[in-house]
């Protein structure tokens, strides 16, 4: 994963300038979220981690567009749906990298995101899995992407019931 994360960072200006060459590191994610080995766990959670890369180094641009973000997303949700409903040890890392996949989506584009995750009836679902997990956001780099990603969903949100948004202005200054 360290050389996945140096080729997007120092190559950043040209996956901008050729963004048909991010297909590749879509692809990358696609393969981990669906391997089938004895380490799939692992395997799913580079592909979480990869994810998330990806849309932290392209903020701000548009460099995600032409169905790229939508396939991140909806290969995330996919796996999503592989975790165990009571995960415990590696199976708990997994879930909180795939939430953090929304989170950063989120910050990527905000309104797109909120936008996907209501067309595929997923937001609430995800919040509320945001929401219960946040004491397993425990590092200082994975605070910040809560706090930051979940303000960014509140902003957007018209959708959010009063409870759900109670909870999670809760749960944010709780990560403070």
């Amino acid at each position: 994963m360290p050389t996945i994360n140096t080729l997007l960072k120092h190559g950043r200006t040209q996956l901008l300038e050729q963004p048909e060459l991010i297909e590749v590191f879509v692809t990358m994610v696609e393969m981990a979220y669906k391997s089938t080995s004895k380490s799939k766990l692992a395997n799913h959670t580079e592909g979480a981690i990869l994810s998330q890369l990806i849309m932290q180094y392209f903020e701000g641009t548009q460099a995600l567009h032409s169905g790229v973000f939508e396939r991140l997303l909806n290969s995330t949700i996919e796996c999503t749906s592989s975790v165990p409903q009571a995960p415990q040890g590696s199976a708990n890392q997994l879930k909180k990298h795939l939430l953090g996949v929304f989170l950063s989506a989120s910050l990527y584009s905000a309104e797109a995101t909120f936008t996907f995750l209501n067309q595929k009836n997923t937001f609430v679902p995800i919040l509320t899995e945001i929401t219960k997990s946040m004491t397993q956001f425990k590092h200082d780099y994975e605070r910040h992407l809560y706090i930051m990603g979940l303000s960014s969903l509140i902003k957007v949100g018209s959708a959010w019931s009063p409870e759900s948004l109670l909870a999670s202005i809760q749960c944010i200054l709780k990560q403070l």
